[in-house]
């Protein structure tokens, strides 16, 4: 098929996405090496698309009803084909919304002179005609290489010369639509399964899937909606300021589901049970995001290292009728959560610690204390040391406790007032990149660089035991309430 046919057939919904593939996933770089590959007139690979009287759900879109035939699927060759439509025809694809284009490349660039392509650089660009958008080029028009010539040529050149040179290279571009891609395609008669078969086998070629997005491909092909409705859960979840992924939500149904952590468990599992795991799993993130922040001072997953800590609770409560049973079963997950971040528990193995913990939870009916035991086991200790703390930046998890610590003793902003603990707009962000304000730190002498203190800070803090005594006891005590993180007197944040 030519490109140009492709891309009639994409906007006359004549070939479809299905519903269980991923999301545009394309970076800018591989965007514009494609349209660079594709104007020198390089292979870039065939597409595979299934030929079917009975498709599967579509992305954001129904098959016509008054559709006759059948209906081109595309198996392979989407992210390259949702590239070429932002690019030339300048518009999202019917079988994508604009939330789903996290990075959109229609902000790149051509050159009329050399050829080549670039994102947009106002230093570069402004001031110079030759570089004109690339989805400009592709509106007959938007672009005249003759008047750009005129504005171009400098004294002693050739207009005429000027303006053919631009005309071949825009010509050359836009003759991309004219090009002949290779299209292979699976019958008709192919099954469902036989299609995520061949998807699964021509991925595992190209841009390779994560086992998070095969295993999402699997669920998906078995129940439909799967993905539109954790779509829908992250973004009403994010609304009070939790935000997740579509890998998390993946992993948290399989280990409801499964009781595991490996992806590769939930390929066969049949539709009702997805269901049903999904709602028991959508209680269960309900409840976390309402008891993390009042009773572990945990106020938006900006406060986690990664969201895997949640990953065995989810599992525990869906054993456990979705809630913790009491305050004391709390305050023990509380407290493994706690050690569990401060000491990286899922920073590396990550699938093979999550099925070793939520094992652990599958066979024991109050965990907590043999997961710790792991961490221990792993760590050599939990108890948090002066040294532990020297020379550590904002992206070290000791980090986040002490933060989390601070708000545990109502903490407030120190130009504002306003307790941390608090919902804060864009313009009242909390910085952190520093404890002190780096003014005073300079004065004192106390500030080498950016996101370091002084080791003299370090130490007196240190010394003085503020922190590293109560993510300790935190660590080591579980039934210590945990909204008393701080030291009652004697001290302040």
């Amino acid at each position: 098929m030519l490109v140009r046919e492709v891309m009639d057939a994409i906007r006359k919904l004549d070939l479809l996405l299905p519903e269980f593939q991923r999301e545009y996933v394309w970076e800018k770089e591989q965007a514009k090496q494609l349209m660079v590959s594709m104007y020198r007139g390089y292979p870039t690979g065939s597409l595979l698309f299934w030929k079917t009287d009975n498709p599967p759900d579509i992305k954001n879109t129904a098959v016509p009803q008054d559709k006759i035939g059948t209906t081109l699927i595309i198996l392979d060759g989407q992210q390259r084909l949702t590239t070429l439509y932002l690019l030339t025809q300048g518009e999202i694809p019917a079988y994508y919304t604009e939330d789903d284009i996290k990075t959109d490349p229609r902000n790149l660039y051509f050159d009329l002179e050399t050829g080549n392509f670039q994102y947009y650089q106002a230093m570069l660009m402004r001031n110079n005609p030759t570089w004109v958008a690339v989805t400009d080029c592709f509106k007959i028009e938007k672009i005249n290489p003759f008047e750009i010539a005129k504005e171009k040529m400098v004294e002693g050149e050739d207009l005429f010369e000027l303006a053919r040179q631009y005309s071949d290279n825009l010509n050359t571009l836009r003759n991309i639509l004219e090009k002949h891609y290779p299209v292979q395609t699976v019958p008709a008669e192919a099954h469902i399964d036989d299609a995520i078969d061949v998807f699964d086998r021509v991925n595992s070629l190209g841009t390779k899937l994560s086992d998070a997005d095969l295993a999402l491909t699997h669920i998906t092909g078995k129940w439909p909606k799967a993905r539109q409705v954790m779509k829908d859960k992250i973004r009403e979840l994010s609304d009070q300021r939790f935000s997740f992924n579509l890998t998390f939500m993946v992993r948290c149904l399989v280990g409801v589901v499964n009781g595991r952590a490996l992806f590769e468990t939930i390929h066969e599992t049949p539709e009702p049970e997805l269901e049903d795991g999904w709602t028991k799993l959508s209680k269960i993130l309900d409840y976390l995001v309402t008891i993390l922040p009042s009773h572990a001072n945990i106020h938006s997953t900006e406060d986690l290292n990664t969201t895997n800590v949640l990953v065995p609770a989810v599992v525990y409560l869906s054993k456990h009728g979705t809630k913790f049973g009491g305050q004391d079963e709390m305050r023990r997950f509380i407290h493994w959560m706690y050690a569990a971040s401060v000491w990286a528990r899922y920073t590396s193995q990550t699938d093979q610690r999550l099925d070793h913990d939520i094992s652990i939870i599958q066979r024991s009916e109050s965990p907590w204390k043999e997961l710790v035991d792991s961490i221990i086991e792993q760590r050599g200790r939990i108890e948090v040391k002066p040294s532990d703390l020297e020379g550590r930046i904002t992206q070290h998890p000791l980090y986040r406790m002490t933060y989390i610590m601070a708000k545990s003793r109502g903490a407030v902003d120190w130009f504002n007032g306003s307790p941390l603990a608090t919902t804060h707009g864009a313009a009242y962000a909390i910085h952190s990149h520093h404890i002190f304000p780096t003014s005073i730190l300079y004065s004192q002498g106390d500030y080498d660089s950016e996101n370091h203190l002084h080791k003299k800070i370090v130490n007196e803090i240190a010394n003085r035991a503020f922190l590293t005594s109560v993510i300790s006891d935190t660590c080591k005590n579980p039934s210590q309430d945990s909204s008393l993180l701080l030291p009652p007197s004697g001290g302040s944040a």
